[in-house]
Formats: structure tokens, sequence, C-alpha cells
């Protein structure tokens, strides 16, 4: 955002009632699809130089006083037209400026709250929704043994992390046994459609997958994943028969 597109929308904010400035700053950064912290940054950015200018250069409004027949200055103002290049006619107390400044530091308190709480949100992995305690033992045997889809060196205790809701940050990613990250997708998502692990119908979690698997050499799955998903009906469909009938063990 230029410092320019930043200014008009601090000023812009002045039009709106007190109790609606945030929610234009919150409605203007949709709008521009700029990330919050960039956004809220080139504000504050612009409003510390909004801020100088009024006070170091003077717009002073003045009038010829009838008793004294001399100038008579009024307070500070902000000549909306100069400064807008004729966008926004009129002009603003320079007193105005703290109008602004209350807002956007609400606004910007929204924005770290809401940083803090994303980061806050632990991370985890799959949920195994039916019967984890037998089920899991018997799809670690078919993933492993029957279909040799995973690492022969995975471990069940590294299986059954990945499928109970445990925080990825402590979890030991299974190698998948090719780096094909369509399989794995049509893998997980089988496991979704016949409702073996909690999912959101809504939007696929991508992250999740990368973190509970990786590629046979331990590197991660850096492929677009999402692209792939709408592909995924291209899968060979010997691969897709093998992981049908893996699945309908459960």
């Amino acid at each position: 955002m230029t410092s320019n597109e930043a200014k008009m929308i601090l000023f812009e904010s002045l039009l709106h009632s007190k109790n609606t400035k945030v929610d234009f700053f919150i409605n203007k950064q949709k709008e521009i699809g700029i990330t919050p912290l960039n956004y809220i940054s080139d504000l504050v950015d612009e409003y510390e130089n909004l801020y100088e200018r009024v006070n170091t250069v003077t717009h002073k409004s003045w009038e010829i006083d009838e008793i004294t027949k001399k100038k008579k200055y009024h307070k500070q103002t902000i000549l909306l037209n100069t400064e807008t290049n004729g966008l926004m006619c009129g002009q603003i107390d320079c007193n105005n400026i703290f109008e602004i400044g209350e807002p956007l530091l609400e606004y910007g308190r929204l924005i770290q709250n809401k940083s803090q709480k994303k980061k806050s949100q632990k991370k985890t992995s799959y949920l195994w929704l039916n019967n984890p305690k037998k089920e899991l033992l018997e799809l670690y045997k078919l993933l492993k043994e029957d279909y040799n889809l995973i690492a022969s060196e995975t471990t069940f205790e590294q299986l059954e992390a990945v499928f109970t809701n445990q925080s990825t940050d402590n979890i030991i990613p299974i190698k998948w046994h090719q780096d094909n990250a369509t399989e794995l997708l049509y893998f997980i998502d089988r496991l979704e459609q016949s409702n073996n692990i909690k999912h959101n119908p809504k939007r696929a979690d991508y992250q999740k997958l990368k973190a509970c698997f990786v590629k046979p050499d331990g590197s991660q799955f850096n492929e677009a994943l999402k692209s792939l998903k709408t592909n995924i009906k291209f899968l060979n469909e010997d691969k897709q028969k093998a992981i049908d009938e893996l699945v309908n063990n459960f």
C-alpha cells in the first residue's frame, strides 16, 4: 500500500462516526486484500508522518478582526483539497488528528490479539473416530505389511500419534512409500469420506497432511496440494482400487 493510499484511508476514517471508525478500518483492509499486519504497519507509518506534518507545517485559516482590524488566526487546519489532490475538499481541524489515532490503536490491538490467538492454537494430528484401540492396530498392519504404503521402519506408536489428535510438534511424521502426493491425498480423502477421521467438509487441511506424512527421504511434500486435489480422479486406477480396498476394512 502506498503512502498516499494510506493517507487517504486515514482521512476517510474521519468521515465515520466514533463507533464505526474501527469497523471502517477492518472493512477497508478486506477490500484492499493486504495482510492485516502490513496494513496496520502502513497506516501507522503514515499516521506518524501526518502527525508530524500538521504540527510543523502549519495550515492556518484567518480572518480580519473587526475590532483590531488585524489578521486573527484560528486553529491549525488540514487543507484536504491540497492533501488529497482534490479528491476530498474542505478542511479539518488539526486537533482531529487524534480522532484517527485512537481507533487506529484499537484496530491494532484487535489485529495483535487475533495474531496471538492464532499462534496459541495448537496444531494437531488426525483424530480416528471409531475404535482407535482396535482399528489403528489393524490400519498399521494393512499400511505396513499388506499394502506397503508406509516405510518399513514405521512404528505403531508413530501411526497412533498421527491418528489420535496429538500435537504435531511432538509427532514423528510417517514416511509414505512414494513421493506421490496425489496418492497420499486420495488415501486421506477416502478416510475422510468414510468418516474414519475427523475433518472439515468445507476446507481440506493440507498443513495437517504435511505435518503427518513426508516423502520416503524424509522431506516434506511441497507440491501445491490444493491443485492436486482437483485432479485426484486421475490417479492410477490400480492405486485407487488398492486404497479403496484398504479403507473398506473399516
